[in-house]
């Protein structure tokens, strides 16, 4: 199955719906940094819900989805771009949380301003509760959304795909109670999944005889835009006094991207020379 996100129109034009496949980009994560199945569920998951929010971005507009457990021990991120160019993470790949509860944080940034951020509380067993819940509270939106990742006999990734309907906000209640009907009568994800379906075949499953037209085909693409120069300029947040203090512990360091796990090198030479490259402040030594 391609990765790629349907975006459709439905009930007489009222809802819309959303299926995302996003296999191949969660197997390309997997492969850079070896993360365990539950890590992995939980990243495919993140994958999907950046990839179908981001499915109605344009121009330079962006977002990121953060999960963190309460207590701060674990996190994950997605980000998605207009293009759907996507990314996520998981701070520990070798063991991240199955449930308890936590907080996801969705910022949305559309050009304006300042970044448009909400936050909704989740169980880490689960994120598409809160992707319900993100709706509802920041847009005033009813939805729906089902995620799904899949795992092989020999723990390898399988399939990760996952689906929403939303109403607009002139939905009627007729087309509110026969969608919402619909949704609860689908086919589990399993189901789905045995019979084969790539998410083109999905779209119609969600609004049955009340008809869908396609609007917009996406395909999702994994992409880390990670470089060196992004880190350079990460470093020279730490200011002059801490690279020097770095650069004196005699040391090569090395940063590590947590999207795709490549390593960037810092010599001493490099560090000093970081440090000489900012600017000093009137007051300084």
């Amino acid at each position: 199955m391609k990765d790629c996100c349907i975006r459709a129109l439905g009930a007489h034009d009222e809802w819309c719906g959303i299926a995302c496949e996003v296999t191949e980009a969660l197997k390309i994560a997997v492969e850079k940094r070896h993360y365990d199945q539950n890590s992995a569920r939980l990243v495919g998951e993140m994958l999907l819900i950046a990839s179908m929010l981001a499915s109605n971005l344009k121009g330079e507009d962006a977002l990121s989805v953060a999960v963190k457990d309460l207590q701060g021990n674990a996190s994950l991120v997605a980000s998605a771009d207009s293009a759907i160019h996507v990314k996520a993470s998981a701070s520990h790949p070798e063991g991240m949380p199955t449930s308890g509860r936590g907080i996801m944080q969705i910022v949305r940034d559309l050009g304006m301003k300042e970044p448009y951020s909400s936050s909704v509380s989740l169980d880490f067993s689960s994120f598409a509760g809160s992707v319900d819940a993100f709706f509802a509270q920041s847009d005033q939106i009813l939805a729906k959304t089902k995620l799904h990742v899949s795992f092989d006999e020999s723990g390898n990734v399988k399939r990760a795909f996952g689906f929403l309907v939303q109403a607009l906000p002139f939905a009627s209640e007729e087309t509110k109670e026969e969608v919402l009907r619909l949704f609860s009568s689908l086919p589990s994800m399993e189901a789905l999944e045995f019979r084969n379906l790539g998410v083109e075949e999905m779209i119609p499953l969600l609004f049955g005889k009340l008809g869908e037209r396609v609007v917009s085909t996406k395909d999702i693409e994994w992409r880390c835009s990670c470089s060196l120069e992004r880190v350079r300029n990460t470093l020279l947040l730490l200011g002059p006094q801490e690279l020097e203090d770095m650069a004196n512990e005699g040391k090569t360091i090395h940063l590590d991207c947590n999207f795709c796990g490549k390593s960037y090198y810092f010599t001493v030479d490099d560090l000093r020379e970081l440090a000489l490259s900012i600017p000093k402040q009137k007051g300084d030594a």
